[in-house]
C-alpha cells in the first residue's frame, strides 16, 4: 500500500445494539452497549466454603497453621461448613470489574478515589451499585443485569477448581504471595492504589481481577450461620438482614484474604470507601421478580435510550464533556481562530488564517478496539488490546462505524472532524510546532519532551498502546500526537493562502487526509501541522481515528 507523506521533518535545521436483548445461550461471550464484556459461566456443582482439612501453610518463623487454626487466624469462621452447591442455570458474569468509564457512561459522575478510566470504579456502596443496575437496565430495555449471588460469585471465581486459590495451593505465605502476584493487585504489589482492569492473568473461566483490586459487592444479605442451612441448589442468601456480602479481596488485602472462599459483610449504608466496587451478572432470561425498567424493549435493534439526543436549553452553554453509550468521552472545543499550517514546509504551507465559528465536541481519546467491537462486532486490529486504538481501518470503514453509531443513538451528530477542526484542537490554543514547546533546537530535545505526550518510534516498541497513558494537550485530548494516525473528513488538496471560515476541504479528489503521527513515525511526524494522505480504501496498522460530535 502506498501512503503519501506530504511533509518532511526538518529540525536540523528545521454485540449489542441497544434495546432488545437477543444473546443466545450458545454465545460464550457478549459485549453490551457501554463496552462491558461478559463471559458465559456454565451450570454445575462445587463445594462452597472452606473445609477443616485445608492444606497447612508455613508462616514466617517456621510455625505451621492448618485446618481450623488457620481459619481462625484469618478471621473466616463464617466460611464453614463447606457444603455442596449446584448452580442450575448458566449465566453471564463480567469479564472485568465495572470500570470508571462505564460507570460515568451510565451515572454521569465518578466517585472513585483512584481516578483512571480503565480502573475499577471505587467508592461505591451496595445501594449505589443497585442504582447503576437500574439505569443500565433502563438504557438497554430489560431487567437482566444484576449483582451475582454469593454462590455464583464463588463458583465463577473458582473456575472449576476446589482449592484455596484457583491456582495450586501454596505451602508458605511467601509462595502464596509469589503466585498471587501474577493474578491480583493486593497489598504486596499494588502500591496502595487500584490498577486498570485486565492487567493480570485471568482465572480458568477467563475472568480478571476476581482476586484483589477492589472488593466486589454481591447480591446476598449476610448471615454468619447461613452456610449451615442454605439450600443446595441456587442459594440466594437469607431473605433479610442488616448487612450485605462482598468478595474477592482488594488492593490493600493480604494474600490469604484473596482466597476464593473469603467473605466479609458491611451494612448497606453509604460507606463509600476506595476498597469497594463490583462486577455485574447478566441473566439469560428475564427475572419476573425484578423491578420494571419503566420501558419496554423496542422492536428495532437500535438503542432504547439515546444518550445525546437532547438539546441544551436556549441560552445555556453545552456541557464541557459528554460520555456516550459505548464509553466514548467527548470534550467541548470552543469556537475561535488560529493560523493553520507551517511555513516553508511542503504540503503544510502557506500558513493561512482559519476561523471555526461554532464549538464542537471531539473525542478525548482515539476510538478503542472495545468501542469498535461494540458497534461493528469485529476487531480488525493487528495490535490487540481492548483499550488500544483500533487500527487497520480505512476511511470508508470509519464512515460505516459512524453510520451505525448514529443509528444506535438516534441522531446524526457523530462524524470525523474536519482537518481544520483537528489541527485547531490539536494545537490547544498554541501556535508553535508542538503544543508543548516552541521550535526545538535539536531532534534529541524534541524526542525527549515528546516522550511525555506521545507513543512514537523512539518509545513505542513498534506497537500501539492503551489510549490515555500519556499526558494530554491543553484541551485535555490524549494521543493527538502518535499512537495511530487519525483519519479526518477532508479530501486532500494544497492549502489556499486566503483566510477561511469553517473549511471542509475540496469537493472532489481521490485521497483523504490523516493527521497526528503514529507509533512508527519519528518526532517530526507528530507536529500539529503534519499531514499525510491516502486512498479512502487503504487499511494500515498505523491508521485509526477519533470522532467529532456536533452539539446540535
Amino acid at each position: 500500500m502506498m501512503r503519501f507523506v506530504v511533509i518532511c521533518f526538518s529540525l536540523l535545521p528545521l454485540f449489542l445494539s441497544g434495546g432488545a436483548f437477543s444473546v443466545q445461550a450458545a454465545d460464550k461471550t457478549y459485549t453490551n452497549s457501554i463496552g462491558m464484556e461478559f463471559v458465559l459461566i456454565p451450570s454445575g456443582s462445587f463445594t462452597m466454603g472452606t473445609a477443616d482439612d485445608i492444606d497447612a501453610i508455613a508462616l514466617p518463623g517456621g510455625a505451621l497453621l492448618g485446618g481450623r487454626d488457620i481459619m481462625k487466624k484469618i478471621g473466616s469462621d463464617t466460611e464453614k461448613p463447606a457444603h455442596k452447591v449446584s448452580i442450575s442455570k448458566p449465566f453471564y458474569l463480567g469479564r472485568y470489574e465495572v470500570t470508571q468509564a462505564q460507570w460515568m457512561a451510565v451515572m454521569g459522575d465518578n466517585p472513585s478515589s483512584f481516578e483512571g478510566r480503565s480502573n475499577p470504579v471505587d467508592g461505591v456502596d451496595w445501594g449505589a451499585a443497585q442504582e447503576f443496575i437500574k439505569r443500565l437496565n433502563q438504557l438497554e430495555g430489560h431487567n437482566r443485569y444484576r449483582l451475582p449471588t454469593e454462590a455464583e460469585w464463588e463458583y465463577a471465581a473458582r473456575g472449576g477448581t476446589d482449592t484455596m486459590f484457583f491456582f495450586k495451593n501454596p505451602k508458605t505465605l511467601e509462595e502464596a504471595e509469589r503466585q498471587l502476584d501474577a493474578y491480583a493487585w493486593f497489598r504486596k504489589n499494588s502500591g496502595k492504589t487500584t490498577h486498570p482492569v485486565g492487567q493480570k492473568k485471568p482465572n480458568p473461566y477467563g475472568l480478571y481481577d476476581v482476586y484483589g483490586n477492589v472488593w466486589e459487592w454481591v447480591q446476598d444479605w449476610f448471615d454468619e450461620e447461613y452456610y449451615s442451612n442454605s439450600p443446595d441448589s441456587d442459594p440466594k442468601g437469607p431473605p433479610s438482614g442488616y448487612s450485605r456480602v462482598f468478595r474477592g479481596g482488594t488492593f490493600e488485602s493480604k494474600s490469604l484474604n484473596c482466597r476464593s472462599a473469603e467473605r466479609y459483610d458491611l451494612t448497606m449504608g453509604p460507606f463509600r470507601t476506595s476498597n469497594f466496587g463490583f462486577r455485574l451478572a447478566l441473566s439469560l432470561e428475564e427475572d419476573p421478580s425484578a423491578p420494571s425498567t419503566g420501558a419496554a424493549a423496542p422492536a428495532t435493534t437500535e438503542s432504547a435510550a439515546p444518550r445525546l439526543a437532547s438539546k441544551p436549553a436556549a441560552g445555556t452553554e453545552p456541557p464541557k464533556t459528554r460520555v456516550n453509550s459505548i464509553d466514548m468521552e467527548f470534550v467541548l472545543i470552543p469556537a475561535g481562530s488560529f493560523t493553520m499550517g507551517e511555513p516553508g514546509v511542503l504540503g503544510a504551507s502557506p500558513r493561512h488564517q482559519v476561523t471555526l465559528s461554532r464549538p464542537f465536541y471531539l473525542g478525548r481519546h482515539e476510538v478503542t478496539q472495545a468501542q469498535w467491537t461494540a458497534v461493528m462486532g469485529n476487531n480488525p486490529s493487528r495490535f490487540k488490546g481492548r483499550d488500544n486504538p483500533v487500527e487497520r481501518v480505512s476511511w470508508k470503514d470509519t464512515q460505516e462505524f459512524i453510520k451505525r453509531l448514529n443509528q444506535k443513538e438516534g441522531h446524526n451528530r457523530y462524524r470525523l472532524p474536519t482537518e481544520a477542526e483537528w489541527e485547531y484542537a490539536a494545537r490547544g490554543g498554541t501556535d508553535a510546532m508542538f503544543f508543548f514547546m516552541k521550535r526545538p533546537e535539536t531532534r534529541e530535545e524534541a524526542e525527549r519532551q515528546l516522550d511525555a505526550y506521545a507513543w512514537f518510534k523512539t518509545n513505542s516498541g513498534e506497537t500501539t498502546h492503551p489510549v490515555g497513558r500519556k499526558k494530554p494537550n491543553p484541551y485535555g485530548l490524549y494521543d493527538m500526537y502518535g499512537n495511530v494516525l487519525e483519519w479526518v473528513r477532508d479530501r486532500y488538496m494544497d492549502y489556499p493562502s486566503a483566510a477561511m471560515t469553517d473549511p471542509k476541504g475540496p469537493s472532489s479528489g481521490s485521497n483523504r487526509v490523516l493527521r497526528g503521527g503514529s507509533w512508527g513515525g519519528d518526532a517530526g511526524s507528530c507536529r500539529s501541522a503534519y499531514r499525510v494522505h491516502d486512498s479512502p480504501d487503504a487499511r494500515d496498522d498505523s491508521s485509526g481515528f477519533r470522532l467529532a460530535l456536533s452539539p446540535e
